[in-house]
């Protein structure tokens, strides 16, 4: 339970600062309607107090002076409801993150260059590192409940895109502000990781399918949530597209040219769609590497001095080589993921909203095996199928089927810390947050470990002054006669079985009132080597 530890690590923070009445710490009994939820309780309760708000994510970090650039902005702007900063990925050690970040950094400029210059005041909110107008927001952007049973129905997962709709929608502007750096957000560390996240972006993504045809929205609104849902539904074409063309390639290799019908005296020659097929790939080849190209022009061209804190010249092509050829072989796995995960939400099975994994860790041979062996297996039979019945089209397909055949050992290695350290020392994959880091990264980095280790949850329990802070905190609420059933039982279960076999919500609800907080207390105190046991023995 992170709970006791948040409430004792604000009052640390309070007591450093001198900050009692000035930051403030709350959590919700119900969390009812996720982070969309728990804004909106903000809002109902505190609101109407303040001007703007910044809202952040659990691993969002802003510099103050872009802060201050921020609520600069909002003053000298009336008409605009909320301004978004371009969050830059940083703090990655694993491999696969550091991949991601390296790419985000150095193709992100030219994207959120290009697109705050095309949408203008009617830019997309991204639900982090960005500061909002309050009173237009919790008047424009109450979320209802979408008609129907999840996944496409109850409450909206991917909030933040509606809102800028609904901002919009009234009349209010949306900014993406380039300029403002010193904005960052850190990445999934897995490919497994990643793809968990992606699921809920999915579902999220395709509830829009309800929003997108709402009566007031802007052009552009729709043109954002369309591409949204487009994200992911491009997914399961491009399976069925492939799925096609191996079909059409096998029904041309088993059929004999005919060149001559009925009485024709001359050949009928087959049809040639070279044209068309080379402009397919063409564009295709353009829309995957053009804004590669445009983004390393840019820093040879314009952006000189920051190639040295990339890397240099020849780590930097170094870096975009092995990044493309990275992003080339995972993306089938992820056309895979998708695609299930699309599959799935269409049979109305939904993900809810799962915790992300933050901190960087190996993945294990049976964790790959497990989230990626179907895929892998998936991989060897297409391809053994295509080089024994369509042997043309197999080498067309081989860098499909090459993502899939090594997914396991490249997601292992992906995930290592220790991969992620030889290449930032080799000087690949580096962005210029590691070879010059900006003050609130290096303050970071210099107080986060001096954080005091907090202790368990059964010491932090037993410790009086922790005890007291809670108690203080909870929100006295009188206890139904069916409730205090509940608790009994919930705590008769923990005296036979002990607090591993508690699930969290039961771990929770005991904390939730101060008589159960403080029969706990008295427990620990009185039994104190349970807690070396990790079993509660006898009755209260």
């Amino acid at each position: 339970m992170l709970w006791l530890e948040e409430e004792l690590r604000w009052y640390w923070m309070c007591e450093e600062f001198a900050a009692h009445g000035r930051i403030f710490y709350r959590n919700r009994p119900v969390n009812t309607g996720r982070k969309s939820g728990n804004i909106e309780d903000f809002c109902r309760r505190w609101g109407s107090r303040y001007r703007y708000m910044v809202v952040l994510d659990a691993d969002s970090l802003i510099g103050g002076q872009t802060l201050l650039r921020m609520v600069e902005l909002m003053e000298a702007n009336p008409q605009v409801a909320l301004i978004q900063s371009p969050p830059v990925p940083v703090n990655q050690t694993s491999l696969f993150g550091r991949i991601l970040q390296f790419a985000s950094n150095l193709y992100g400029s030219v994207f959120v260059a290009g697109a705050s210059w095309w949408q203008l005041g009617e830019s997309n909110y991204y639900g982090h590192n960005a500061i909002i107008r309050v009173a237009p927001f919790m008047s424009c952007c109450g979320l209802p409940k979408l008609k129907g049973r999840e996944p496409f129905g109850g409450e909206i997962l991917s909030h933040d895109f509606v809102e800028a709709a609904l901002l919009r929608r009234a009349g209010w502007e949306v900014w993406l502000v380039p300029e403002l750096a010193e904005s960052y957000e850190e990445l999934p560390p897995t490919l497994i990781d990643y793809a968990k996240r992606d699921r809920r972006w999915c579902q999220g993504n395709l509830q829009h399918l309800k929003i997108v045809f709402a009566r007031g929205l802007a052009g552009i609104s729709r043109l954002h949530l369309g591409m949204g849902i487009m994200s992911y539904l491009s997914s399961p074409l491009w399976l069925l597209f492939l799925l096609l063309t191996a079909g059409e390639a096998y029904v041309q290799s088993q059929t004999q040219p005919v060149y001559f019908f009925g009485d024709n005296i001359f050949p009928v020659w087959p049809r040639s769609y070279a044209v068309e097929m080379t402009t397919v790939l063409v564009v295709t080849l353009a829309m995957l590497f053009l804004p590669k190209l445009l983004s390393l022009l840019l820093l040879f061209t314009r952006q000189w001095r920051r190639v040295q804190l990339f890397g240099g010249v020849v780590r930097v092509l170094a870096s975009v080589f092995l990044e493309t050829l990275f992003s080339a072989l995972i993306a089938p796995v992820l056309m895979l993921y998708q695609s299930k995960f699309v599959a799935s939400i269409l049979m109305r099975k939904s993900v809810g909203w799962p915790a992300q994994q933050r901190d960087a860790h190996r993945l294990s041979l049976k964790e790959a095996i497990l989230a990626h062996g179907s895929q892998t297996l998936l991989g060897i039979a297409a391809g053994g199928l295509s080089y024994l019945y369509i042997p043309d089209f197999f080498w067309w397909f081989t860098p499909v089927l090459a993502g899939l055949v090594l997914v396991i050992p490249l997601s292992i290695l992906s995930s290592s810390t220790t991969a992620g350290a030889v290449t930032r020392r080799w000087g690949l994959f580096l962005i210029p947050e590691e070879s010059n880091p900006p003050q609130i990264l290096l303050t970071l980095h210099r107080y986060l470990p001096q954080e005091p280790a907090v202790r368990g949850e059964q010491e932090l329990i037993q410790d009086p002054g922790v005890c007291a802070l809670h108690a203080a905190l909870l929100l006295r609420r009188p206890l139904k006669k069916k409730q205090r059933f509940e608790l009994h039982a919930i705590f008769c279960h923990l005296l036979e079985e002990g607090p591993d076999k508690l699930s969290l919500g039961e771990k929770r609800s005991l904390l939730a009132y101060a008589d159960t907080l403080f029969r706990l207390h008295f427990l620990l105190w009185s039994q104190p080597a349970l807690i070396d046991k990790h079993k509660l023995q006898g009755d209260s």
